[in-house]
C-alpha cells in the first residue's frame, strides 16, 4: 500500500454515492488530507477481528468481502463508488469481515476525524452513509430469508 496526495477529479467524485448531492468544492480541503491508496490484487485490506482506522472508498477496481476466513466464498463484491470499513470507524469495534482486492485497486481512505468533519460540514454525507447502510441491511435480510427457506426445504 502506498499513500499519495489525493488527485480526484469532479467526474470521478460524482460516481461516489457517499458524496451524492455534495459539491467537491465543499469538502475538497478535507479530502486533500486523506490518503489515496494503490493496492495490488490479492491483498488483504481489512482482516476480520482487527482494529480499523479508515473508511475506504473504491475509486477503481473491485474488492471482495468474506466473513469467516480468507478461504470463504465472498458474500459481496464492491466496486467503484462503494465504501467499506465504515462500521469499525464509526463504533470503534474490531472489523467483522475480511476485505480483499480482486484486482489492482485505487482507494481513498478516510479516518475517523475526517469522516466526522465531513458529517459536520455537510449532513448529506451522513444521510448518504445511512442510506448505504440501510440498503446493506435490507440485502442481508433478503439473503437471510432465502437461507432460512432453504433450511426449511431440507427439513431443518
Amino acid at each position: 500500500m502506498s499513500d499519495t496526495i489525493l488527485t480526484i477529479n469532479p467526474a470521478e467524485f460524482k460516481h461516489i454515492p457517499l458524496f451524492s448531492s455534495v459539491s467537491i468544492f465543499d469538502v475538497e480541503d478535507i479530502l486533500l488530507k486523506c490518503p489515496l491508496l494503490r493496492i495490488d490484487e490479492g491483498r488483504v485490506i481489512i482482516a476480520a477481528g482487527q482494529p480499523n482506522e479508515r473508511l475506504y472508498i473504491v475509486l477503481r477496481g473491485t474488492v471482495s468481502v468474506r466473513l469467516d476466513s480468507l478461504d470463504a466464498p465472498p458474500v459481496a463484491h464492491l466496486a467503484r463508488g462503494d465504501v467499506f470499513g465504515e462500521l469499525s470507524v464509526i463504533d470503534g469495534e474490531p472489523t467483522s469481515a475480511f476485505v480483499v482486492t480482486e484486482e489492482r485497486c485505487r482507494l481513498l481512505g478516510l479516518d475517523r476525524d475526517a469522516l466526522w468533519e465531513l458529517f459536520r460540514r455537510t449532513p448529506y454525507i451522513a444521510n448518504n452513509l445511512l442510506s448505504i447502510l440501510s440498503r446493506r441491511v435490507r440485502t442481508s435480510n433478503v439473503q437471510l430469508e432465502e437461507f432460512q427457506g432453504r433450511i426449511k426445504e431440507l427439513g431443518g
